[in-house]
């Protein structure tokens, strides 16, 4: 469905009401409002990853780990209820668009973990660490963010990070088909008849 018949602006997904907890407009959204949410929470994830590359202050923990830990939100939202969805009450319509919408994020997930500018500057403050008088829990954020992006592919050469991302891509495919095989075989499975003879032995 084109974002034209679906305007950005009326979908509940990009402009989310203001719900108690701020809980999802679970009442107002159509399978049509996933893909573009998808598509417009990406762009706006770009655009603040490319504003903390961009920063032409020294890397720091604010204007770098911590400003990556708030990237992308909006984007998260969309995917946390798309996967809520999608596992208790998916449909025909939800399992069409799964593979595109894992598939996107799959992309997106590694043009940042692979991006070797944003890295640089993660490894800077990670590096600097002990002389940054840091919180626990400022240094736990800062230790996991390292760790996840050395694990995801970030010390890689060029050549096997595009392994890394062909590998990814195809992973979220099979997964994708699996785990919409396995849904679809328990929705077809009706009732287990058993009798006492069944239980013999």
């Amino acid at each position: 469905m084109s974002s034209s018949a679906h305007p950005l602006s009326e979908n509940p997904l990009i402009n989310w009401p203001k719900l108690p907890y701020g809980a999802p407009p679970l009442d107002q959204v159509k399978t049509e409002h996933f893909m573009p949410a998808v598509e417009h929470g990406i762009v706006e994830a770009k655009k603040q990853i490319e504003s903390i590359k961009n920063n032409p202050a020294a890397p720091t923990f604010e204007n770098t780990i911590e400003a990556l830990e708030f990237s992308g939100r909006a984007l998260g939202r969309v995917t946390s209820v798309f996967s809520n969805l999608s596992g208790a009450n998916s449909n025909d319509a939800l399992r069409a668009i799964e593979k595109d919408i894992n598939l996107a994020c799959t992309k997106h997930s590694s043009d940042v973990m692979l991006d070797e500018t944003l890295f640089l500057r993660i490894k800077q403050v990670y590096d600097s660490r002990k002389n940054l008088n840091l919180t626990p829990e400022q240094k736990m954020l800062l230790d996991e963010t390292y760790k996840g992006f050395v694990r995801s592919g970030a010390l890689l050469s060029p050549e096997d990070k595009e392994k890394r991302r062909q590998i990814s891509e195809k992973m979220s495919a099979v997964t994708t088909a699996y785990r919409n095989n396995t849904v679809k075989s328990i929705d077809a499975f009706s009732k287990l008849v058993t009798d006492e003879d069944d239980l013999k032995g």
